[in-house]
């Protein structure tokens, strides 16, 4: 219980330092607010001309209709700013915090979920934001000199001693999810995997039972909102986002949580108005600014917000940050200021996600195998990243003529679809999707052919001399030398993948050769390892002997990829693996289609005869 009234012990050793009072007025100025930020009421006004151009009313619209990226974020918001976290004893302390926070409003939504074996917390969603601010009133402090009153959404909910318990047993509560798993993926996933009926299945199970799910996507909000709010009281425009795969359909559990500070977003001055705020100028570059700033701000989180902790600046980097691990919500963060580029990215990326059903599931299984195979890492490097790997994923659908190119999005767009991002860059695309003509002939490839074609794909792509637009929808020329290039949507001017070296570019190659080998040749894996266990390089423990068959062997060990010999001038070379590679590369394309249907219908009864 006492870890959420707990604050570092180091919080005494500034407490005579002059900017104490700076942090401790910015921090314990009135935290709730009724009024909506500008940059809620820009959301607001964006979707109302939205509306308005096409005669309907959002509260018309149907459910099963495409929801605009910005009423996501909308809602989102607004749920944070009604929600509370509250640490119990169990979850069965669930029916007795209904019962007592009842008294200050409505309860719309519950969500418990753990952070180990002894840690339980409950999510509260109330009706209104004035319930909220009714909890906040009625909260207290507890009297220990050490600790400093931050008013903030995370609470301890307080045993009284001798108190008579009520009997809840039929009482009705909106507790949506009792131990949500907000941290991976499920322990039973490869048995799950199993036991799908074939690869596609496989791929959308495994996109649904390690997205992102709902308890997990409000501690995200929540966690922003609790920044928000400390710093509120002397920045009253301040707002702070996710972005990234937390809002773009593509979070998987326990991901990071990237976060964009905005201190006055869409601050507009009042001609109108005779009295003028005092203000203080600054004197600095805008970037040596922006790292003053966000040096102070690391210091408020880090000693004043409660459950914050291992702060780390990187200040220095081309877009400064600050890493943090809020602990009550279980997530690691990374927060940056004026990032606007990012949010405007994490909405494309959203929108291409909704095109087509396929995109999600192609995506995870892309992302799972990378990480299966090292290609990726959790730590920056000379890999490729999660989001390059995503860039390829888009691309690639581009080429099967499942997505449009960027280019043509801009072409549709309208004067309601006009953003402009930090720095002058232009992030104008059409955000309707119904406005996108119907194709005369659609692509109905399922979700095993689309991943069997992307590793041949990408196996035979000529990284060497061509380069990945989305823009243009087809690969271009490189305009300058990196060993992989991917053209950044919205600046094409960057390279996203600049990071890759030659080494690390042909393991993917490689991979992807192995990966359209053994889908190819599906028919002799063994029976407990089919489909995406034997692309993960995973296996099913089972209590009956399994069917032998001949599994035929990796076309490439990585071990001898990398089993180095100099050159004269002492540059590395891998040339007789890459060549072997290569050769078998050819055998891959010329028996994808005769292998396709036969190893499906082998696959298929060597299962039923294992089952049998």
């Amino acid at each position: 219980m006492a870890l959420l009234a707990r604050v570092s012990g180091s919080t005494r050793q500034i407490s005579n330092n002059r900017f104490y009072k700076f942090y401790a007025n910015c921090v314990c100025s009135k935290l709730y607010r009724k009024a909506p930020t500008s940059f809620t009421s820009g959301i607001q006004s964006s979707v109302s001309a939205r509306y308005a151009s096409s005669g309907k009313s959002p509260s018309t619209e149907k459910q099963d209709k495409y929801v605009f990226y910005e009423e996501i974020m909308s809602r989102r918001r607004d749920q944070a700013r009604r929600s509370v976290l509250i640490q119990v004893q169990s979850e069965n302390s669930s029916y007795e915090l209904y019962d007592y926070c009842s008294q200050f409003g409505k309860v719309q939504e519950m969500h418990h979920y753990k952070i180990g074996d002894n840690l339980s917390f409950i999510l509260i969603e109330f009706n209104l934001l004035s319930d909220v601010e009714a909890i906040n009133s009625a909260s207290t402090h507890i009297q220990v000199d050490q600790n400093l009153p931050v008013t903030s959404p995370f609470l301890w909910f307080r045993v009284v001693p001798n108190r008579v318990r009520k009997d809840f047993v039929d009482k009705d509560i909106p507790l949506k999810v009792i131990n949500a798993n907000v941290a991976s993926a499920p322990d039973d996933m490869n048995m799950l995997l199993f036991k799908a009926e074939s690869v596609s299945d496989q791929m959308t199970l495994l996109h649904n039972a390690t997205k992102l799910n709902e308890t997990g996507t409000r501690l995200r909000f929540l966690s922003a909102r609790q920044i928000e709010l400390c710093l509120s009281g002397m920045f009253s425009e301040v707002t702070v986002l996710p972005f990234g795969s937390s809002v773009n359909g593509c979070g998987k559990l326990g991901s990071d949580l990237d976060l964009v500070l905005q201190m006055h977003p869409h601050l507009k001055e009042n001609v109108q108005s005779r009295l003028v705020y005092y203000t203080k100028a600054s004197s600095n570059p805008d970037r040596a600014q922006t790292q003053k700033v966000m040096e102070i701000i690391a210091n408020i989180i880090d000693h004043f917000l409660p459950g914050i902790s291992s702060v780390k600046k990187i200040l220095h980097a081309r877009v400064p940050i600050i890493k943090f691990n809020q602990t009550l919500t279980n997530l690691e963060c990374d927060l940056s200021m004026s990032n606007t580029t990012s949010i405007y990215m994490s909405e494309l990326l959203y929108l291409y996600g909704e095109l087509d059903w396929r995109v999600r599931p192609l995506i995870f299984t892309v992302r799972s195998w990378a990480r299966y195979m090292k290609l990726t890492n959790n730590y920056p490097g000379h890999w490729i990243t999660n989001f390059s790997l995503t860039l390829l994923v888009l691309f690639y659908l581009q080429q099967k003529q499942i997505l449009p190119s960027l280019q043509k999005l801009i072409e549709l767009a309208d004067k309601n679809d006009v953003r402009i991002a930090d720095g002058d860059v232009n992030c104008t695309f059409l955000r309707d999707i119904s406005k996108l003509p119907q194709a005369s002939s659609r692509n109905e490839d399922d979700l095993e052919t689309l991943l069997t074609d992307f590793f041949i794909y990408y196996s035979n792509f000529d990284f060497t001399t061509k380069s990945i637009s989305l823009n243009a929808g087809m690969p271009l020329p490189k305009p300058a030398e990196s060993t992989v290039y991917i053209h950044n949507p919205f600046e094409p001017g960057l390279n996203v993948a600049k990071n890759i070296n030659t080494q690390e570019m042909e393991r993917l190659k490689i991979e992807a050769r192995n990966a359209a080998w053994l889908f190819c040749s599906a028919a002799d894996n063994n029976a407990n390892d089919w489909g995406l266990l034997s692309l993960f390089n995973q296996k099913i423990e089972l209590n009956v002997k399994p069917i032998r068959l001949n599994h035929t062997n990796r076309m490439v060990e990585l071990s001898a990829l990398f089993s180095k010999s100099k050159t004269v001038d002492g540059v590395e070379k891998h040339s007789k693996y890459t060549q072997s590679a290569n050769a078998n590369s050819n055998t891959v394309n010329h028996s994808v289609d005769k292998q396709r249907t036969s190893s499906k219908k082998k696959k298929s009864n060597q299962k039923q005869e294992f089952r049998r």
